[in-house]
């Protein structure tokens, strides 16, 4: 089931892949810039990763046929707009997990008195 799993998703990361290179190079340059930027966010979010990458190059195939100003889609700040619609994935459960962990570790660590809590 694993491999199947692993198979099939790198299968699909190739349709992605030539999906954007087909775009024309100025919408190509752009998703490719930000794919890279969503890699930083990609070992939280791998269960939704492809199909972030999908509606992402669904947006560029759409502005690239309707001729929409690369502008128009990410707006004066590309960090902005790629970290809203990152916001749109919630993140795997193990690192939902992980937040929630080192959240209770700092609050139990700073609930005490003395040195490095909020109560000194």
């Amino acid at each position: 089931m694993f491999i199947t799993r692993m198979i099939e998703e790198k299968r699909h990361y190739n349709r992605f892949r030539a999906r954007t290179k087909a775009l024309p190079a100025n919408y190509r340059t752009t998703v490719e810039a930000l794919e890279r930027y969503i890699y930083y966010f990609a070992s939280s979010r791998s269960t939704n990763l492809l199909a972030l990458l999908d509606n992402l190059v669904d947006l560029f195939e759409d502005a690239s046929a309707n001729e929409t100003p690369i502008r128009d889609i990410v707006g004066e700040d590309p960090v902005e707009f790629i970290e809203e619609l990152i916001r749109n994935y919630p993140p795997s459960e193990w690192i939902a997990k992980e937040r929630a962990k080192l959240t209770r570790i700092v609050d139990t660590a700073t609930a005490g008195t003395g040195p490095g809590s909020d109560h000194s």
